[in-house]
C-alpha cells in the first residue's frame, strides 16, 4: 500500500430528492477499499445513511455549510497529505474540482454525465465504448471507462465471476424503475407483462419513495405480482438471481442484473443514462427499448413480443456477452489505482 494515504474519503449524497444512485455506487467503493484503507464516509446532513456499510465512519456536513464553501470545510478536516478524496454527484464540477486539487488532495471523479472540464487525477465512467476524446480535461487527467470499473454492490461483483450460463425460461420477470415518471412506466410495464400467459410471476421492486399508494394495493391484489419495497442488497439479490427477464432502466441496476445472467429489456428514462444504454447495445447485453419515458402499454408490448420471438441461441449470445463484460475483478482494478 502507498504509505501516503491513510484514507479514502467517499463524497455523495442520497435521499428521496436527488436519488440514491451516487450514494449507492460510493457504499459499493467502500466495500471495495475498506479492507486496505480507512475509509470515511462524507455526506449532507439530509441524506439516508442507513444505505450506507455498516463500520465505516460517516461524517454528516452540516446544513449551515453550502456548495461554496464546502471545500475548505473539507479542508480543516482532513489533511490533503494523507486522505484520497472520491466523489459522486452532479454539483462536482470543474469549479469544486479545482478547488480540490488546488489544495493538494489527489482526486478522483465517478461520472456518467460527461459534461465538465475534467480537474480530477483520475475519472471513471462504468458506461461501455467510451472514448478519452470525449471528454475535456487537463493533461494529467487519467481515464478508466466500462463495465470493468462498475461500481456494483459485492454479492453482485462475487457472483458474476462465475462462468456458468443461466438457463433460460422466461417464466419469471423483474421490474424496477426510479427516477422519471415511476409510477407510470412501473403500471404500464406490468401491465404489459400480464397480457403474456408465460410470466407466471413478476416481481416488482420499488423504492422508499414511491408514493402511488393506489398502485401498489392493485398489484397487491393479483396473484402473479409479487411486490417488494425498500428491500436490502441481500434480498434483491435473491430476487434477480431467480428472475429469468427484467425490465428496467439503463442505470446500475441493469449492470447488477447483467451481473446475475437475467435477460434485459432495458431503455432509458434520462439523460444520464444514455451513454449506459449505448454501450449495452453496443455489446449485444440488452434488448433495446429506447426512450422509454413516455412508454404506454403498448408500447411494451410490441417489443415484449418481438423479443419473445427471438431464438434460444439469441438468449444465450446475450448471457455470454454479459459474462465477458461482467467479470467480478473491480476490486483489484480499483485498488490498482489507489496503491498507484
Amino acid at each position: 500500500m502507498n504509505d501516503m494515504f491513510k484514507n479514502v474519503v467517499l463524497r455523495a449524497d442520497g435521499n428521496a430528492e436527488v436519488g440514491y444512485g451516487h450514494l449507492s455506487r460510493l457504499n459499493a467503493l467502500a466495500n471495495i477499499v475498506k479492507s486496505e484503507f480507512n475509509v470515511v464516509f462524507l455526506t449532507r446532513y439530509n441524506s439516508n445513511i442507513s444505505l450506507i456499510e455498516k463500520n465505516i465512519e460517516i461524517i454528516k456536513i452540516p446544513k449551515d455549510v453550502c456548495l461554496r464553501d464546502e471545500v475548505a470545510w473539507i479542508y480543516k478536516k482532513f489533511n490533503s497529505k494523507n486522505n484520497f478524496i472520491v466523489v459522486d454527484g452532479y454539483q462536482f464540477n470543474s469549479n469544486y474540482q479545482k478547488k480540490i486539487k488546488e489544495l493538494g488532495y489527489k482526486l478522483m471523479l465517478i461520472d456518467d454525465l460527461m459534461k465538465f472540464h475534467m480537474h480530477a487525477d483520475f475519472v471513471v465512467n462504468h458506461a461501455m465504448g467510451l472514448q478519452k476524446s470525449q471528454y475535456k480535461g487537463e493533461n494529467y487527467v487519467k481515464y478508466f471507462f466500462g463495465s470493468k470499473y462498475a461500481l456494483l454492490r459485492n454479492s453482485f461483483m462475487e457472483f458474476s465471476k462465475s462462468k456458468k450460463e443461466k438457463e433460460i425460461k422466461l417464466e419469471i420477470a423483474f421490474v424496477s424503475f426510479g427516477g422519471t415518471n415511476t409510477a407510470k412506466i412501473t403500471r404500464n410495464s406490468v401491465n404489459s407483462l400480464l397480457n403474456f400467459e408465460n410470466f407466471k410471476k413478476i416481481n416488482v421492486v420499488i423504492g422508499k419513495s414511491f408514493s402511488d399508494v393506489n398502485l401498489i394495493k392493485l398489484f397487491e391484489q393479483n396473484e402473479r405480482i409479487k411486490i417488494f419495497k425498500d428491500i436490502g442488497e441481500n434480498k434483491i439479490f435473491k430476487i434477480m438471481i431467480n428472475s429469468d427477464i427484467a425490465i428496467v432502466p439503463s442505470s446500475t441496476i441493469s449492470y447488477e442484473l447483467a451481473a446475475t445472467r437475467c435477460i434485459i429489456a432495458s431503455g432509458f428514462t434520462s439523460k444520464n443514462q444514455l451513454h449506459i444504454y449505448n454501450g449495452l447495445l453496443d455489446k449485444n447485453i440488452i434488448f433495446g427499448l429506447g426512450n422509454i419515458t413516455n412508454f404506454e402499454e403498448e408500447d411494451f408490448n410490441k417489443h415484449l413480443n418481438k423479443i419473445l420471438n427471438y431464438k434460444k441461441e439469441d438468449f444465450q449470445i446475450k448471457i455470454k456477452n454479459q459474462i465477458k463484460y461482467f467479470d467480478g475483478k473491480q476490486k483489484d482494478r480499483f485498488l490498482k489505482i489507489f496503491k498507484t
